[in-house]
Order: structure tokens, then C-alpha cells, then sequence
């Protein structure tokens, strides 16, 4: 598994990730906090690759944007393995600094063999200490689905945003008749409220929802999940993911919410 390390806070790959540990102050893996996110990512088909991205704060003269020394990411799913050791060092380019701390992401790329992956946990060792330090990183999970949606998402399809309102179109790939029973998530304390799902002229239906955001999370990464009837034969489609949270990370409420966890 390769490693790769960016100073961005922007939502790169398919799926964030957070976790949260130590204070502002100090220069070990201990004075390092993340972002806590939570996490329902489909990826279709089996065998594509997904990445996802750890997103931190530190001081700006913490170690951890010379070096980190070790970092095992935790699979908690049954069929998983233990842990994955990431070996090696990588250059951290220092992000933006914001209320006296620092930025960065730690981009991990999930195995393309690996058909569910649960992660809670990432251990850091940095700089000078000899002990691994663990963080929680939330609830973020992925699973695979055997084949890719009957339905595609036109050009309205959001990537990022803020925790307000998602709204799409889709049509059926071989404009066959369908009809969309509901959208969910399984995405801790993230919900949808407000569902309004309106088949529109030429094969396509509009759907739209409103987000409610639980304060216990930073930020959220969730494929929707489409309950899709086509003729009585019912069958779930999720969606490309869609992360929320980026545009409020660097507040000040987000940021003490972070460190005083």
C-alpha cells in the first residue's frame, strides 16, 4: 500500500478521514488532533482502488510536518486484515495556518483486494518519540459493490459542500423506466430530512434533500444510497461520495472543537 502525504485541506480521493488526540501545544505525535469524520463510501466496481484522506492540526513547529516515522492504519471489519502497516517516511508540506495551528492531510490509498474496510483507529509515531501514539479517527467505512448503478448522476452532482441541502438528477444508463422509493445513508449522525424526489420530463428524476449534521463529527463523507424499483424488482444504487464539512474546517468553533476533544 502506497503512502502519500499533502498539506491540503481540501477533499481529495474518495473519503476523508479524522481522528483526535493531545493539545495545541508541543512537538510529538501526542500534540497532534484530527478531524473526527464519518464515514459510508461505496465503491464500484470490486477492484478499483479508493484513497482516503486523514485530515490534521498541529503546531507549526511539530515534528510531524519533518517526518512521521510510522503509521498503521486499523481495519476493524471482520473480513479485514488487523492492521496495515505503512512503512517509510514522506515529505509533509506545511499547509495553512490558522488561530496559531496547522493543516495538513495524510492521503492512504485502501488496497484494491480489500472488500470492506471499517477504520476507528491510526497509530503515529513522529520525530523523536519511540512509542506509538493512537488517535480515534471516527466511524469512516467503505464496502464494494459487485457492479455499478443502473442510474448515473448528470452534471448537477455535488462533490463538496457545505451541511445545508444536496440536490442531483439521474437517469436510468439505458433509459429504461424506473422509479426512486428513497435515499438514505448509513453515515453516524448524519441524516436526510426533507426528501423530495420528482421525476422530471425526458427519463430523468430530480432528488433533493436536507442534511442533519451532528456536532460530534468534523466531517462527513457518505455515498448516497438509492432504494431504485424498476417493474416490482427493488435494488439499492449508491452513488459517488459526497463530502461535507470542508468550508467550516478552518472556523474557529471547528477547530476547538477538534483540539478540546
Amino acid at each position: 500500500m502506497r503512502r502519500s502525504i499533502r498539506a491540503l485541506v481540501a477533499a481529495t480521493g474518495l473519503a476523508v478521514l479524522g481522528g483526535v488526540a493531545g493539545c495545541a501545544g508541543g512537538s510529538g505525535a501526542a500534540d497532534v488532533a484530527f478531524a473526527h469524520v464519518s464515514g459510508d463510501v461505496v465503491v464500484t466496481p470490486v477492484g478499483a482502488g479508493d484513497t482516503a484522506t486523514l485530515v490534521l492540526v498541529a503546531p507549526p513547529g511539530n515534528a510531524v510536518w519533518e517526518q512521521i516515522d510510522e503509521l498503521h492504519v486499523v481495519n476493524d471489519a471482520a473480513d479485514g486484515a488487523a492492521m496495515v502497516f505503512v512503512p517509510g517516511t514522506d515529505e509533509l508540506e506545511p499547509g495553512e495556518r490558522h488561530g496559531g495551528v496547522r493543516f495538513g492531510s495524510i492521503s492512504v490509498d485502501v488496497p484494491e483486494d480489500t472488500s470492506e474496510m471499517e477504520l476507528s483507529t491510526v497509530k503515529l509515531r513522529v520525530g523523536d518519540s519511540a512509542d506509538l501514539v493512537s488517535y480515534d479517527v471516527g466511524d469512516w467505512r467503505m464496502t464494494r459493490s459487485a457492479s455499478d448503478p443502473g442510474l448515473r448522476a448528470l452534471d448537477t452532482y455535488p462533490g463538496v459542500q457545505s451541511c445545508s441541502s444536496v440536490r442531483f438528477d439521474v437517469e436510468d444508463v439505458n433509459g429504461e423506466d424506473f422509479e426512486v422509493l428513497d435515499v438514505t445513508t448509513a453515515a453516524p449522525g448524519l441524516g436526510f430530512v426533507n426528501v423530495d424526489v420528482r421525476p422530471q420530463a425526458g427519463g430523468v428524476t430530480s432528488i433533493e434533500f436536507d442534511l442533519d449534521c451532528d456536532d460530534a463529527y468534523d466531517l462527513y463523507t457518505f455515498s448516497p444510497r438509492l432504494s431504485v424499483d424498476r417493474n416490482g424488482d427493488v435494488q439499492e444504487e449508491a452513488f459517488l461520495p459526497i463530502t461535507v464539512g470542508t468550508s467550516e474546517l478552518a472556523s474557529d468553533e471547528v477547530i476547538a472543537r477538534i483540539l478540546e476533544r
